[in-house]
């Protein structure tokens, strides 16, 4: 069964409004809630590093100690296999996002999503890429956006007839 949704997560924020939930004292429990609810929960690494513009150890340590946090930390027992990548900024060694290790932490990732929202191309089609999927933020002017392009009369999805 499909994830409801996904909640990609930052924990080491420096700013008040990228607390998880503005409520760090309840994060663990909503992110249980959230799962309970058919959610399913994924990184944004450890604090919104840029990749590309990050050396290697750095790009593994972001993603390493968010995947150990949120499986020890804030969600026992839940495996966290999704990344969104911050700006939709890769790694210049794009494999570095699918798996590896820092320190004693090993971490693995399926293909992650990117921020560019835009339409995702069917599956089928020479311009999917499993690796680079794109997503909307959860941030108001985007959903609006998004939201009033869904809706406009005359945008019609047309079926190449697969």
């Amino acid at each position: 069964m499909a994830a409801a949704g996904h909640l990609f997560v930052l924990q080491d924020v420096d700013a008040p409004e990228r607390i998880l939930f503005g409520q760090p004292e309840l994060a663990q429990q909503k992110l249980q809630m959230l799962v309970e609810w058919g959610m399913e929960v994924g990184s944004h690494t450890i604090s919104h590093a840029n990749l590309a513009e990050s050396e290697p150890e750095e790009v593994k340590r972001q993603l390493a100690l968010s995947q150990t946090r949120l499986e020890e930390e804030l969600l026992p027992g839940y495996e966290v296999v999704s990344l969104s990548v911050p700006f939709g900024a890769y790694p210049a060694d794009e494999r570095l996002l699918v798996g590896g290790m820092y320190q004693d932490k090993l971490y693995t990732y399926q293909p992650p999503s990117r921020s560019a929202a835009a339409w995702l191309p069917r599956p089928h089609t020479p311009e999917f890429d499993p690796y680079h999927i794109p997503r909307v933020q959860a941030i108001q002017s985007e959903l609006d956006y998004w939201l009033d392009y869904a809706n406009q009369p005359g945008v019609y999805y047309v079926s190449p007839g697969e």
